[in-house]
């Protein structure tokens, strides 16, 4: 196998934010475009940036390289629409919902279709565990992302295991109840030490109340 790498009769000295990377990669120092970027127009001239509400504004500069990535090649898979045309939306409402027949997994294959993937977005995997859709309440999607109680996290315990014991799931109410158990043993709130007479116990259902959802 032959590398297009340099020889060199000394030991090359690579910064350690190189490895891993090709033998071949290196640092290369961009020179900025010396033309200052115009700043854009602002309705109110009295709209400015924090660090430079007292003085000039710093001018902004760009850089003339361009970088050319790969194409995207993901795809999703989703499934097509039968009734998707406004003349057939009409005829299946007519219909009673229990008089369709379920679709044979034949049947279904035919009725899936794989195409590229432009935008990102959750797996289908995890929205049919966590029952979610685009109607869900936006409680139901952070519950599924940040379990409120260890019963809300349907993740694979050998998977999501947190405490390395093989049975503790990640969740809110957890959280609160470490910080409990933290706070008990440096009595706080008792007098003479932290917090006193300030401290009180968290209740992970004050989460849920915080977030206008009861």
């Amino acid at each position: 196998m032959v590398i297009n790498a340099p020889v060199s009769a000394a030991p090359v000295q690579r910064h350690e934010s190189m490895n891993g990377l090709n033998v071949t990669a290196r640092w290369v120092l961009l020179q900025p475009n010396p033309t200052p970027i115009p700043n854009p127009t602002n309705p109110d001239a009295h709209l400015r940036p924090p660090t430079e509400k007292d003085g000039e504004v710093n001018p902004k500069y760009k850089y003339n390289e361009q970088f050319h990535r790969n194409p995207f090649e993901g795809t999703t898979t989703k499934m097509k629409y039968i009734y998707n045309t406004p003349k057939q939306k009409k005829k299946s409402s007519g219909r009673k919902k229990n008089s369709r027949k379920s679709l044979s997994p034949t049947n279904n294959a035919r009725n899936v279709k794989t195409s590229q993937r432009e935008r990102g977005g959750p797996y289908s995997d995890f929205l049919k565990k966590y029952k979610l859709d685009e109607n869900s309440h936006p409680i139901h999607w952070l519950n599924a992302i940040l379990p409120l109680t260890p019963t809300d996290n349907l993740e694979d315990v050998s998977k999501a295991n947190v405490t390395e014991d093989g049975k503790t799931k990640f969740s809110v109410s957890m959280w609160t109840a470490y910080n409990n158990k933290k706070a008990l043993f440096e009595n706080a709130g008792e007098p003479g030490h932290i917090y006193a007479g300030k401290w009180k116990t968290l209740q992970w259902t004050k989460f849920i109340l915080s977030l206008g959802s009861t």
